[in-house]
């Protein structure tokens, strides 16, 4: 991965990821070109929606 590659340039070259500005909530700078989030949150946001889907399919409520 080139770290001088822009958002755009990344996307015309076929890239899943480049190097962009850091992240305000976690200061990574790794972000996916298509939608321009930070890799790191993303994943963070995957996990707890899916640890959220399993406690409902358990029929636990949604922590406060």
């Amino acid at each position: 991965m080139d770290p001088d590659l822009t958002r755009t340039q990344a996307a015309h070259a076929q890239q899943k990821t480049y190097i962009g500005r850091p992240c305000p909530q976690c200061s990574a700078t790794l972000r996916y070109t298509s939608s321009g989030q930070c890799v790191e949150c993303s994943k963070a946001r995957a996990a707890e929606h899916s640890e959220s889907l399993r406690a409902a399919l358990r029929g636990e409520s949604k922590p406060e």
